[in-house]
C-alpha cells in the first residue's frame, strides 16, 4: 500500500466504495457470500444531565427494536465478527455505556451510548429511493439495510467480549480470506482511484438494469441492491 492509511474516513462515499467490494469497515477484507455479517450498535440515550452522575434521559437508539424487527437500517458497513467484538473494545464509545458523543457530531449530538450489542445478520444491502433511483451520498441519505438477524451478543464494557474476540478471531481465520485484495484505501493517488472506481461500479449497479427487490421502511419505497 502506497502513502498513509486514512483510518477515521467514514463517509459514504467511502461505505458506498466498501460495499461495492464487500469489505469489512474494520479490516478491508472481503465478507464472504453465505457468511453472517456484524454491526455493533447502541442504544444513545439522550443527554438530561451529568452523563457520568446517571443523568440521563430518553433512549434514541434501536437496540430492542432491531431484536423485535429482526433487521436493522444504518449508516455504516459491516464487519467480521471479530473486528466487530474488536470495535466494541478498542472504540472510546462502542466501549463504555456512559460514553458521549461530541456536541459536533451530525448524527446524535451530545448522545451518551447506553446498552450496546454485536448482532449478526445473514445479509445486507444498499437502500436507494424506489422515486430517485440513484445513490444519496449526504451525510443523512446513505442507508445500508441489514437483513435476517441471526446473532445477539448484548456487553456493558468492552472488556466483557474479551474471550468472544480471542474465539472469533481463531474462527475467522478460516472464513476471512487474507490473500485477496484490502479494501483498506490510503491517501496516495492510485488508492483514491481504486476507490472512485468501487464506488463507480457501485452507480453503474443501482443506475443498470441490476435487478433489485423493493422493500418498504417507515412508509418510504426502497429498491434493495446486494454486491
Amino acid at each position: 500500500m502506497d502513502g498513509v492509511p486514512v483510518l477515521k474516513e467514514t463517509t459514504p462515499f467511502r461505505n458506498v466504495a466498501l460495499m461495492a467490494r464487500r469489505g469489512c469497515a474494520v479490516c478491508g477484507f472481503e465478507l464472504a457470500h453465505g457468511n453472517p455479517v456484524f454491526r455493533v450498535f447502541t442504544e444513545a440515550v439522550e443527554t438530561k444531565g451529568d452523563a457520568q452522575a446517571g443523568e440521563v434521559g430518553e433512549v434514541v437508539g434501536d437496540v430492542e427494536t432491531i431484536r423485535l424487527n429482526r433487521g436493522a437500517v444504518d449508516r455504516d458497513v459491516p464487519m467480521h465478527l471479530s473486528c466487530a467484538l474488536y470495535s466494541a473494545q478498542v472504540c472510546p464509545y462502542l466501549s463504555v455505556p456512559t460514553a458521549k458523543l461530541s456536541s459536533g457530531n451530525s448524527h446524535l449530538p451530545d448522545h451518551v451510548r447506553g446498552g450496546a450489542a454485536v448482532f449478526g445478520f445473514e445479509n445486507f444491502g444498499l437502500l436507494v429511493s424506489a422515486a430517485d433511483g440513484f445513490i444519496d451520498f449526504g451525510t443523512e441519505g446513505l442507508k445500508v439495510a441489514y437483513l435476517g438477524l441471526v446473532k445477539d451478543i448484548p456487553y456493558v464494557n468492552g472488556g466483557d467480549v474479551a474471550d468472544l474476540y480471542a474465539a472469533a478471531v481463531v474462527s475467522d481465520s478460516a472464513v476471512i480470506d487474507t490473500s485477496g485484495k484490502r479494501c483498506f484505501w490510503s491517501d496516495s493517488v492510485q488508492d483514491r482511484g481504486e476507490r472512485d472506481r468501487a464506488v463507480e461500479a457501485a452507480e453503474w449497479v443501482v443506475g443498470g438494469s441490476a435487478p433489485a427487490r423493493v422493500v418498504d421502511f417507515g412508509g418510504v419505497a426502497y429498491k434493495l441492491f446486494h454486491f
